[in-house]
């Protein structure tokens, strides 16, 4: 497929009673965990960087919105081949999608 349906940075925030995992997801697949001491909460996601690119609608199945407690905001798109793609939610697009996701 296409740079559409590339896996753009991640970070899967996994919190258990005294464990702080990260893994950060890159297009080529390949995952970098690291651990540290936190509280205990639910997992959260988090973005490092966005799209470039504008997703085709029609790949777009799904979104949600990352946590305030990541370094910046995020809307993270899920395709319909089960990736999930960063995007930028000042960016037009991004409020278009998140609209008719939730009209739909």
């Amino acid at each position: 497929m296409t740079g559409h349906d590339e896996l753009y940075p991640l970070c899967q925030l996994r919190i258990t009673r005294e464990l702080f995992q990260c893994m950060e997801y890159h297009p080529s697949k390949e995952r970098v965990k690291s651990e540290r001491q936190v509280g205990s909460d639910p997992p959260t996601a988090c973005c490092f960087s966005y799209t470039l690119r504008k997703l085709p609608r029609n790949f777009v199945t799904d979104y949600f919105e990352t946590s305030s407690l990541c370094s910046q905001p995020a809307v993270v798109f899920q395709t319909k081949r089960g990736r999930q793609v960063c995007a930028n939610p000042s960016e037009a697009w991004v409020q278009e999608y998140m609209d008719d996701l939730e009209l739909n």
